[in-house]
């Protein structure tokens, strides 16, 4: 804001939670082996989207998430690729949506990432679409899985 950049928090939903829960969804935590699963994977087989559920409501459009894993339930034939498709969706939802939030609070159309987990195609696409919901624009620099150690730097600096 005003031409400085604030730091408002972090997340627990990330690059460990996709690891994680990877494990133990889909026996692998290799985020490589990850974002390769979830390319061919379709999370529509384990999501509820709005248009499952319901028609358009207001400005939710009907490829809008409804349930993340919301159709797991139901389905035991459920792939690894879906699986995965539908994890790295979710992480990138939820960094999308509290993304988008924040910069609505702080009155800015613009986000920056840093960290490694946006390198994740997957999850870049789906904090984009949630981006997209309320105009808000991110941008993913080259070299943001770096992006990171610069606070622990400018800390170790004041100290």
């Amino acid at each position: 804001m005003n031409g400085k950049f604030n730091h408002l928090g972090g997340i627990s939903v990330g690059g460990g939670t996709l690891q994680g829960l990877s494990k133990y969804l889909i026996n692998t935590e290799n985020v490589k082996d990850i974002e390769e699963l979830a390319k061919k994977g379709d999370r529509k087989e384990l999501d509820f989207l709005i248009g499952d559920v319901v028609n358009e409501i207001g400005s939710l459009y009907p490829e809008i998430t409804a349930s993340n894993f919301g159709k797991a339930k139901n389905n035991r034939n459920n792939s690894k690729e879906d699986a995965a498709a539908s994890l790295s969706n979710m992480i990138g939802e939820v960094i999308g949506t509290i993304s988008y939030l924040n910069a609505l609070l702080c009155n800015e159309n613009k986000v920056y990432f840093t960290g490694r987990t946006s390198l994740n195609k997957v999850i870049k696409t789906a904090i984009e679409d949630r981006l997209k919901l309320a105009n808000i624009s991110g941008v993913f620099k080259e070299n943001r899985e770096y992006g990171n150690v610069l606070g622990a730097l400018r800390s170790i600096q004041s100290d």
